[in-house]
């Protein structure tokens, strides 16, 4: 069941996720229900009879989440690094650092190429999972050695996206 840590207003709040249903917030079970309206930034949260319908407009690495009259500004920064983290998906190897797939997923988009210096911090593979899209980011500024994965392909849970060098 994965965990993402979400930060919304500037209130951390944690969320297990398990299909398309959330079962708990912050620890406390609940039962709610989120739909993805296919290739488009629209949701629908069923939550206690009642369905909130907001769409979400990417800034960065933050969103504004609007709907029902309100915008919240939703942070999801630090989640992909604390799931390579618990995961152990980041391997370093001598003075090469590879980088790899935290879950099974399509690759939507390769966003450097091989030689290409790149920052800390920079998108470098953008994967969707469960119609979410995550990016992944340069664990360290390093020059691309390998683009092991391209647009449109499968990859595995463990599975060689980038090697840095």
């Amino acid at each position: 069941m994965p965990d993402y840590r979400i930060d919304i207003d500037g209130e951390q709040v944690l969320v297990k996720v398990e299909g398309n249903s959330v079962t708990s917030v912050n620890g406390k079970p609940t039962s709610a229900t989120l739909v993805v309206e296919p290739g488009t930034h629209r949701f629908a949260l069923s939550l206690d009879h009642t369905t909130y319908r907001f769409s979400a407009v990417k800034d960065g690495d933050r969103y504004a989440l609007t709907g029902e009259g309100i915008t919240f500004d939703l942070g999801v920064k630090g989640e992909h690094e604390h799931v390579l983290q618990k995961l152990g998906r980041l391997a370093d190897t001598g003075s090469a650092l590879e980088m790899r797939a935290p879950m099974p997923a399509l690759v939507r988009s390769v966003a450097v190429h091989e030689g290409e210096e790149i920052a800390q911090g920079q998108t470098v593979v953008i994967l969707e999972a469960m119609k979410m899209e995550n990016d992944v980011h340069a664990a360290r500024a390093g020059k691309v050695m390998k683009v092991a994965v391209h647009p449109g392909m499968t990859v595995e849970k463990d599975q060689l996206l980038i090697t840095l060098e």
